[in-house]
């Protein structure tokens, strides 16, 4: 038992180590979310991109909004962001979110 217990540890860290390096690759993307739930933290809103990855952003969001975003941070739970706006031909940062 102590052995299997052993075993499971090791395994869960470096499932965990494999998906924040996996969640870092995103930084630096930009592209657009659905908003489908309401963050843990107040004032905080999660996505989902095309590829069904996590995104949290910090804002005043209604469930089923579409935005632009652009990656900022990564856990190995999720991706962090920031809302982008396109202003006269240009994009825009909105909000920055840090937890």
């Amino acid at each position: 038992e102590a052995e299997t217990k052993r075993r499971s540890t090791i395994m869960t860290e470096l499932c965990r180590r494999i998906t924040l390096e996996k969640n870092r690759q995103w930084v630096g993307w930009e592209g657009e979310i659905l908003i489908d739930e309401q963050g843990t933290m107040q004032g905080t809103w999660i996505g989902r991109n095309d590829w069904y990855k996590q995104v949290v952003v910090a804002g005043a969001y209604v469930l089923g909004q579409r935005l632009k975003v652009k990656i900022t941070d990564a856990t190995k739970f999720d991706l962090r962001g920031m809302e982008i706006k396109r202003q006269k031909g240009l994009y825009i940062s909105k909000t920055n979110l840090t937890l």
